[in-house]
């Protein structure tokens, strides 16, 4: 057993009962896989699976970029106390986090027509509605373009129980180039109109399963639910009827000329279906853009024997693909370094994508004369990434670059073109056209020709598994209507506030009204609560 790193973390069972005890923690590399070890002094030890494979969480770290930090964060003192200087006061960001946001996330209710276990908002089963107003969700809007985000999604609860939901989608285009909707995608199957009102949104749709229903009995429940009156089942439910629900809501977005990524949540218990889904995300590839897999995270029930970790997928995928290899995916802040460039020219703040190494993981398929191949099999992804760190390390603090460094990066940037010269045509042209006209439309011209699958895997943590070391470099933050940004995995993996709530509660809360009073408003009755089979081999998390 070999020690790599020492951090900080929780003990789930002081979170269980309502405490925040933060306890040190440290990685540690045994048999090929790397563990996350702690000790409380109340509840003892506890061993969790990190990464299920050594060489590829090594591989990994070597992409280790660190961001600049929030534009503006909410707490800036000389020496930071993490996590209680976001979680304390509840008043976003400090000054301690790396990076910036990536992906802004916005609840436009916790009400939802389903009761999934895996769900990271427990979705329905609290005694108050949070349902922002469009002047709330505006002030959410601005948190999240305040700190250089270009792309935000609409979540839940199940966003698409809100009949305004277009109207919010359109005013989110207002501020965001990138706008999409999570979604069960109940009502896009049921909905043609709805969907055509909501598009030019790219819609996350939950789908966890190809070929076996039994997956979906599991993860999400057995029944739809008026989301109005609060747990009344008006359908039951089977697995097979969510496949066959999912499926015609992806029909019904292709023929509005939608864009659809699938959102799968692996555990080993489905761990199986991954490259049946990417294959049928193949067939509809005209319509279907992406995979991004979740695997599993826990919020405090079931068996962590069906914890996958990100090279659980990526091993899974290589044996069974043929042809998508284990060094065809690399970590997120890959592309770091290609952001600091871009922001040092446009003179403002970017968005980067300096997330921890091990959060995230990503590989591109690119179909060209009639076969499908990764995108790093198309290019030398390492002599490049090496070339463009090297421009990095030029670039000066403040001020401009000046007339030796000018030369030295000229010096790189050639070694960068002639690195390029050993790639497939496809991209060396549309690199070079890239860095030769710098525009965004040059990046989309990249792939608007070809066919091209995403294949991404974010893994969101849990008490068992939480690092501080990764929510400071956490890229995805939630955003609220008093301008707060929190980073997601501590408010969605029962961080524990001073009051005893857990931080996603205690900030609705902020902002929510009571069943009864929102009834009342709605002119409703509330339904009798139909008990739910508890399912202890799909724990909630993701």
């Amino acid at each position: 057993m070999r020690v790599l790193k020492e951090t900080t973390s929780v003990c789930p069972e002081c979170t269980r009962e309502g405490k925040l005890n933060v306890i040190p923690a440290r990685v540690v590399e045994s048999d090929g896989k790397i563990l996350y070890q702690k000790e409380c002094e109340k509840h003892g030890k506890f061993e969790d699976v990190y990464w299920s494979d050594s060489e590829l969480y090594e591989r990994a770290e070597k992409y280790k970029w660190d961001g600049k930090g929030p534009v503006n964060p909410r707490i800036v003192k000389e020496h930071y106390k993490c996590p209680f200087d976001c979680v304390g006061p509840l008043t976003g960001l400090c000054g301690y986090h790396l990076t910036r946001t990536c992906l802004g996330i916005v609840d436009v209710t916790n009400r939802c027509n389903l009761r999934c276990p895996t769900c990271f908002a427990n979705a329905g089963a609290v005694d108050y509605v949070y349902e922002p107003t469009m002047e709330q969700l505006e002030r959410a809007f601005k948190a999240i373009k305040g700190d250089a985000g270009a792309a935000v999604q609409l979540t839940g609860g199940e966003p698409t129980v809100r009949d305004d939901l277009p109207e919010i989608a359109e005013k989110a285009r207002e501020y965001f180039s990138h706008v999409e909707v999570n979604t069960n995608s109940i009502r896009l199957a049921r909905e043609k109109d709805f969907v055509r009102d909501l598009i030019p949104v790219t819609f996350y749709v939950s789908y966890d399963t190809e070929t076996d229903p039994g997956v979906y009995d599991q993860f999400r429940g057995h029944g739809i639910y008026d989301p109005d009156t609060k747990r009344r089942k008006v359908e039951s439910m089977t697995g097979q009827d969510l496949i066959d629900i999912k499926k015609q809501a992806i029909d019904n977005v292709e023929k509005a000329d939608g864009r659809v990524v699938l959102v799968p949540t692996i555990g080993m218990n489905n761990i199986d279906q991954v490259w049946k889904i990417i294959e049928f995300a193949i067939e509809r590839g005209e319509v279907i853009r992406g995979v991004n897999f979740q695997p599993i995270s826990f919020g405090g029930r079931g068996s962590k024997k069906i914890r996958a970790t990100i090279p659980d997928l990526i091993n899974r995928i290589s044996e069974e693909s043929g042809f998508i290899g284990r060094e065809d995916w690399y970590p997120v802040p890959s592309v770091a370094p290609l952001f600091d460039i871009a922001e040092y020219y446009a003179q403002r703040p970017l968005p980067a994508f300096t997330v921890h190494p091990h959060c995230g993981a990503a590989t591109i398929l690119v179909e060209t004369d009639g076969d499908w191949l990764p995108l790093p099999q198309m290019i030398d992804v390492d002599k490049l990434y090496e070339a463009i760190t090297n421009i990095v390390d030029m670039l000066p603090a403040e001020g401009e670059v000046g007339t030796v460094g000018k030369l030295k990066m000229l010096r790189e940037y050639r070694k960068f073109k002639q690195s390029l010269e050993e790639s497939h045509p496809f991209i060396r042209d549309a690199i070079e056209g890239i860095m030769e006209r710098k525009s965004y439309d040059s990046l989309k011209d990249l792939f608007g020709n070809k066919r091209i699958l995403f294949l991404g895997s974010m893994h969101f943590q849990d008490p068992g598994n939480i690092d501080f070391e990764r929510t400071r470099r956490c890229g995805i933050h939630q955003a609220y209507p008093d301008g707060s940004l929190m980073s997601f995995c501590i408010v969605n993996s029962g961080i524990v506030t001073p009051s005893g709530m857990t931080t996603r509660e205690a900030k609705l809360r902020q902002f929510g009204i009571s069943w009864e009073e929102y009834l009342s408003r709605s002119g409703l009755e509330i339904g009798a609560e139909e008990p739910l089979r508890e399912i202890t081999s799909a724990p909630k998390g993701s």
